[in-house]
């Protein structure tokens, strides 16, 4: 399946690299619902109602935010390996899209912890482990590519001047990006909930 996936997503590359307006309109609208998804998560944990009461509502809740969280994923890896292979001509277009993914990878790993603690109240023990754990993998790989290209920018920008100037958008995200790294959000978030379980498993 993950062979699958990545073929896919390799497709879905070829297909989205001319990033035309129908195609950044669609996941931008994704990205709208994925915002307002991670707020009813939230409202969801936050209300005293019974869980039973509420069941059907946080379940529908649930799955949508699974869905867009998985789009949103490969939309992000396709939109970083069109920087990293500077199909992305524009340079004002290029510095909104690197805008994009570091808001998205900001707001992620909050998406994907409210997700296991909804599943959990739900009393789905065991989906809600495979949910953080599956969630924690697939930001690791967003955040490992993100690194990936923040270093070699930053190195190409330091070896040459014209490079630089060239680049001079990536300045703008830089220390959020920076910030995003060494504030240890997805730790927190996703790492330490994915291996503690983990680790009971171990020593039970």
């Amino acid at each position: 399946l993950s062979k699958k996936i990545e073929a896919v997503r390799s497709s879905v590359l070829q297909v989205s690299q001319a990033v035309n307006e129908q195609n950044i309109l669609f996941y931008t609208d994704k990205a709208s619902e994925y915002l307002s998804v991670v707020h009813n998560l939230k409202l969801i944990l936050e209300s005293n109602e019974n869980i039973q009461v509420i069941e059907s509502l946080a379940n529908t809740i649930l799955a949508n935010s699974m869905q867009l969280k998985n789009h949103l994923s490969f939309f992000i890896l396709n939109l970083l390996n069109l920087i990293k292979s500077e199909q992305i001509k524009d340079k004002q277009h290029a510095g909104l899209i690197l805008n994009f993914i570091q808001q998205m990878m900001e707001i992620l790993p909050v998406g994907m912890h409210l997700e296991h603690l909804v599943s959990h109240r739900l009393g789905q023990y065991e989906l809600s482990q495979t949910l953080i754990k599956d969630s924690h993998k697939k930001y690791s790989i967003l955040l490992d590519d993100y690194k990936s290209y923040l270093n070699s920018t930053n190195n190409r920008m330091k070896l040459s001047q014209s490079e630089a100037e060239s680049l001079s958008y990536f300045n703008k995200i830089k220390q959020p990006a920076l910030d995003l790294i060494s504030n240890h959000i997805h730790i927190e978030l996703l790492e330490k909930p994915a291996n503690e379980q983990l680790s009971i498993m171990k020593s039970a």
